[in-house]
């Protein structure tokens, strides 16, 4: 039977009595007027029209309460109706809901569960049914966060938070969860509802790019290639929950994988694993590195222990260690390296993890390239600087930056003039001359900035004792692998003394010339004062008797005698005659040698200037 029908009798069985009870009424009054037929009439029929009137009054009053409540009724069925449908679209929605739906009794006692949390746990509703939410319990959620979620609820409000929870399997996840209690009319809590949403998979993405973000930044900030391997183990093991984290690097001489760096949470103990690993040596294909470093590509071991290709099984067996990944080190295609992670868990793949860590391998190899080429360049410019410092002491190394600003000085600039290099580094401009040739220093630097390659040129210096001296100096832009010029070196060459030699050289050709010109002047002017004085002579014997005449030609063979004298000191002074007495034998082949050996230096430095390396 229906509601509606029960409260439909209920409510004919109310009129059925009222009724009864009137139709009583009626009759004791039917009884009392027979029994008064002898009395006044007029008094009987007044008594029974006033109880006529009032008989209908509580009829119709009657009947309007019975409209009422039958309306009433008629209306509670109705919402009842309403209710019934609202509970059945709810069980409906809550069945059907995206969401895991838990309820329990005021104490913690599952009652009911939606088919999504089975979907989601892998525990069925008889399963859970009588249990406590703790059999989904993980170590991963502190302590603290089940504490308060309890004082929460159990005060009467809402809590909201997130769990790391345990599937039947033993696979972790993890959910966002509103818990809330439910009263009754009493203000009483009965029971608890939780709604859940599983996000492990936005977790794993928001874990992904912040472990892709933090590996980007340490490689940009890291300095060696030592202090990088340590800080992205650590990175990657705190930002994805992994437990132990390991880099092997190939060896260029054996092409074998050796152990470059160990990382593993500090609450955590791995000894023996740690100290298996650090002396291990992988050949290509064996073990998780050697076939990582075999597929150039990335590997995942769902239980390590279970592997028939990972010698370390046992110790991972004993310390705990299941789930594994690695992957390859990678500059183009060029394997460098392998990193792999270990966990406590036992792990399904990760493809979406698996892309993302081969896209850091590819970045951690381009580091690996870079520092590796700035480490030989650093050494090459360590080699560079200590020939340059060990030259002869007309050399000087210098370079200066973008801005144009000294920024390396050599030491011998201090054999050369007695400056410090922090004393040129800081003062320099103050010590340039106010030769002309210097006015061509700052064009020629504005050149070498731009990356314009510049012949030789010369710039005058003071002495700090006050001297001058002339540099000849030649630079070098040097440029980054963006072809952009970051700084600009040089080496500066004392010529002074060179400078002096081909004054002094150029002042004894001057000499020479003057010399043969002079020597060709002595002999024809020697010549003409022969047949001057010649012919005197003939006439010195022709007129030997006349006084006045031989007077005169003495005059002129004085004269004769007096020029050949200086013609004489003319030729001594100019040296245009050589004595072959004086000459001495040269032994040839060691006079080259000796050149060779003298010059080399200035060769090789003039060279390095420009770039090239050779070897005598």
């Amino acid at each position: 039977m229906s509601s509606e029908d029960k409260g439909m009798g209920k409510l004919f069985l109310q009129y059925y009595s009222y009724g009864k009870k009137t139709l009583s009424a009626i009759s004791k009054i039917m009884r009392k007027l027979r029994k008064s037929e002898g009395k006044d009439r007029k008094r009987s029929d007044k008594e029974l029209t006033m109880l006529a009137e009032t008989l209908e009054k509580r009829l119709t009053d009657r009947n309007k309460e019975l409209a009422e409540t039958n309306e009433k009724l008629r209306r509670e069925v109705a919402e009842h109706k309403q209710t019934e449908e609202r509970m059945r679209r709810l069980a409906h929605a809550i069945e059907q809901s995206s969401g895991s739906i838990l309820i329990t009794d005021s104490t913690g006692v599952i009652e009911y569960v939606n088919p999504k949390f089975t979907q989601i746990t892998g525990y069925t509703s008889e399963e859970v049914i009588g249990e406590n939410p703790r059999i989904l319990k993980s170590r991963k959620t502190p302590e603290g966060v089940y504490q308060n979620l309890w004082q929460t609820v159990t005060s009467g409000k809402e809590w909201r938070g997130t769990f790391c929870n345990t599937k039947k399997s033993g696979e972790n996840y993890w959910e966002s969860a509103s818990i809330s209690p439910v009263k009754n009319v009493e203000g009483t809590i009965t029971h608890f509802i939780a709604v859940k949403e599983d996000i492990t998979e936005r977790m794993k993405a928001e874990r992904r790019l912040r472990a892709q973000h933090v590996v980007t930044k340490v490689l940009a900030e890291s300095a060696t290639i030592k202090e990088a391997f340590s800080k992205i183990l650590q990175a990657v093991c705190m930002a994805l929950e992994w437990d132990f984290g390991e880099i092997f690097i190939l060896g260029i001489e054996d092409g074998r994988l050796h152990c470059s760096e160990l990382w593993h949470r500090p609450s955590l103990k791995f000894s023996e694993f740690t100290s298996c690993t650090k002396h291990m040596i992988f050949s290509p294909g064996i073990g998780l590195p050697g076939r990582v470093l075999s597929r150039a590509q990335a590997t995942w071991i769902a239980d390590v222990v279970q592997d028939s290709n990972f010698p370390r099984a046992k110790i991972a067996s004993k310390e705990g260690l299941h789930g594994a990944f690695g992957f390859p080190i990678l500059s183009d295609k060029e394997v460098l390296g392998t990193i792999s992670f270990f966990s406590h868990e036992i792990r399904q793949p990760d493809e979406d993890l698996l892309a993302m860590m081969a896209a850091i391998g590819s970045q951690i190899g381009v580091f690996i390239k870079r520092k590796r080429a700035d480490k030989k360049l650093e050494e090459s410019e360590i080699k560079y600087r200590r020939l340059i410092e060990n030259l002869q002491d007309n050399y000087f190394f210098y370079s200066y930056n973008t801005e144009g600003v000294f920024t390396y000085i050599s030491t011998s600039i201090t054999n050369i003039l007695c400056y410090s290099p922090q004393e040129f580094l800081t003062h320099y401009a103050e010590f340039m001359t106010y030769n002309p040739v210097n006015s061509e220093v700052i064009r020629h630097r504005e050149l070498s900035i731009k990356g314009v390659k510049q012949p030789p040129y010369n710039v005058e210096i003071y002495h700090k004792n006050g001297s001058i001296r002339m540099f000849k100096v030649q630079e070098v832009p040097i440029f980054d692998n963006k072809n952009q010029v970051i700084l600009v070196e040089g080496i500066a060459e004392d010529i002074t003394e060179l400078k002096q030699m081909e004054n002094e050289l150029l002042q004894s050709e001057k000499l020479k010339a003057m010399g043969v010109m002079t020597s060709g002047i002595s002999h024809e002017f020697n010549n003409i004062l022969a047949i001057i004085k010649g012919y005197a002579l003939l006439l010195e014997e022709k007129y030997k008797d006349h006084r006045e005449i031989n007077k005169k030609l003495n005059v002129i063979l004085k004269s004769v005698s007096d020029g050949t004298e200086i013609v004489t000191r003319m030729l001594k002074f100019t040296k245009a005659e050589m004595d072959e007495s004086h000459f001495t034998s040269v032994n040839v082949r060691e006079l080259v040698k000796e050149v060779i050996d003298f010059s080399m230096p200035r060769w090789k430095t003039a060279s390095q200037a420009n770039g090239i390396e050779y070897q005598i």
